[in-house]
């Protein structure tokens, strides 16, 4: 048996939205697993493109189809998946929701959230559980 450890190619998506003049930034409480606050992620399926997989995965996970936009950060979100014991390796974009946008995670078929938050940008490094998607965010922020 080779040591190698499996990879999951996924998309991972820094969410904000300008409303009242504030950049709010989406964080969803993930309580599938772990606890803590992430932005969302997930994995790509089959013959899935990037892009697909994310406008997917937003729909699964904030039942929101529509963007102002979305921007390819160049970056990638790697960590080690304990649960599932592969390394999860997620295409980063920076998507922009309408400021009206309403999220919902109540009709998610997996239960991965159990709630959500829109936080300023001095407070997102606090409240994230994990420091992997530091750098990640820190390219975003680039962008705006």
């Amino acid at each position: 048996m080779s040591g190698k450890i499996p990879k999951r190619k996924g998309v991972c998506a820094v969410v904000f939205r300008n409303r009242k003049g504030k950049t709010e930034f989406l964080l969803l409480y993930r309580v599938l697993h772990w606890k803590g606050w992430e932005f969302p992620k997930g994995g790509v399926d089959g013959k899935e493109t990037a892009l697909k997989a994310l406008q997917r995965e937003l729909m699964e996970e904030t039942s929101i189809s529509e963007f102002k936009s979305v921007k390819s950060l160049n970056a990638r979100l790697e960590f080690y998946d304990r649960f599932r014991r592969r390394v999860f390796s997620g295409k980063a974009f920076l998507v922009e929701f309408f400021p009206d946008s309403k999220v919902s995670i109540a009709e998610n078929k997996v239960k991965e959230h159990s709630s959500f938050r829109w936080v300023p940008k001095k407070k997102v490094l606090k409240t994230l559980t994990y420091k992997t998607w530091e750098k990640v965010f820190r390219k975003a922020l680039k962008f705006l």
